[in-house]
């Protein structure tokens, strides 16, 4: 069973629930000294488990994309592979 957590639909306003969660993290970030901290920033660190050899498909899941296709911007493997 895979559990999946969605702040917000695409192309939609915040929710109070997205927008308190996005405080809270917000709020550690700055006390961690995290400075321009976005929940997208987020999503960006899955781009890490691509890294570390966890699959596509499972990182799609987990960052909430539709389309492999759009997880494959985070795939830095590739990148490396390009240069």
């Amino acid at each position: 069973m895979t559990a999946e957590v969605y702040l917000r639909p695409q192309h939609t306003k915040p929710s109070n629930c997205s927008l308190a969660v996005y405080k809270l993290l917000k709020k550690r970030a700055e006390a961690a000294g995290v400075k321009d901290f976005s929940p997208h920033d987020l999503r960006r660190t899955l781009g890490g488990l691509l890294d570390r050899g966890v699959d596509i498909v499972t990182v799609r899941k987990l960052a909430g994309h539709a389309s492999v296709t759009t997880t494959e911007h985070y795939n830095r493997r590739t990148e490396q592979g390009k240069q």
